[in-house]
């Protein structure tokens, strides 16, 4: 008695007929045939009604035959509704700000923490500032920096990151302030467009100005805030403007660009909502991540 015997005899009982069993299946007539014949002769005895010319119906045999199996098929469909909401209940959804990079530290722990607890799952996505509250509320993960996290609630928090992550000034490697390579000249800088995500909240555009203020002198020739972190990036091909993030950063690690530290530091922290993120293995998979930076 194969799986595609009992699939077989299933689609015959509910179709009563041959053609639509072997078009349902993408098979032949004849082969439906001998999936219940090899199924009658397991059994010992007639599952289907041929008397009728062209009509069947299940015998008596069929009939109890048919419903333990729809029994059976109930209990399956019930336990794998069980196994997809604990497989849910038990995946970890981290979010990260977009053009955030999850530190390589980070991924290899993970692997070891998924070796060491076999039913624990997780998925990394990458999501715009302004949505970082809605996740929470949904019993996810947030990572991102101090100057980011959503005010009001109070949400459980873990400083992931041991020693606090510098600030830079990223801009192309064309830009003309990097002629000299031994030498940047920062009035070029200044004299060009710093692109900001436009999310940032009031307070860290403060201080990027102010900082701003002390290197340059001056403040940046316009300050521009773009809708995504991404669209920075797209502008950052140009050799007329520059910006400033966190060596977390996609673009800090990128060929493309030169970086100059700035006099800033910040630290990153996970935060969660405990009444609706309850997954067990939270604190110690965040607490796994931490050890490894």
């Amino acid at each position: 008695m194969t799986i595609q015997d009992i699939t077989c005899f299933l689609k015959l009982a509910e179709t009563l007929s041959y053609t639509k069993t072997a078009a349902s299946m993408y098979i032949s007539q004849p082969a439906v045939s001998r999936h219940i014949a090899s199924l009658e002769q397991e059994i010992g005895g007639s599952l289907v009604d041929r008397s009728v010319r062209r009509q069947i119906q299940l015998t008596e045999i069929g009939e109890i035959f048919y419903n333990g199996l729809k029994q059976c098929e109930d209990i399956y469909q019930q336990t794998l509704h069980t196994v997809q909401l604990h497989m849910e209940e038990s995946l970890v959804l981290v979010n990260l700000m977009r053009g955030t990079t999850f530190p390589d530290s980070f991924i290899s722990s993970t692997t070891t923490f998924m070796a060491e607890h076999p039913s624990f799952k997780h998925f990394a996505n990458f999501i715009e500032c302004e949505d970082f509250e809605k996740v929470l509320n949904r019993g996810e993960i947030l990572i991102c920096a101090k100057e980011l996290r959503p005010l009001g609630k109070q949400y459980e928090s873990i400083r992931m990151t041991q020693t606090s992550v510098p600030y830079y000034i990223v801009a192309s490697k064309k830009h003309r302030a990097f002629a000299d390579p031994q030498n940047v000249q920062l009035n070029a800088i200044a004299d060009t467009t710093l692109f900001l995500p436009k999310m940032l909240p009031q307070k860290m555009r403060d201080l990027l100005n102010q900082t701003a203020q002390k290197l340059f002198g001056r403040g940046p020739k316009e300050v521009i805030y773009l809708d995504s972190v991404d669209s920075v990036s797209l502008f950052l091909r140009s050799n007329e403007c520059f910006t400033i993030c966190t060596g977390w950063h996609t673009d800090v690690s990128s060929s493309d660009y030169r970086t100059i530290p700035l006099p800033l530091f910040t630290d990153y922290y996970a935060l969660w909502d405990p009444e609706k993120c309850q997954n067990p293995y939270v604190r110690d998979y965040l607490n796994a991540l931490k050890r490894s930076d």
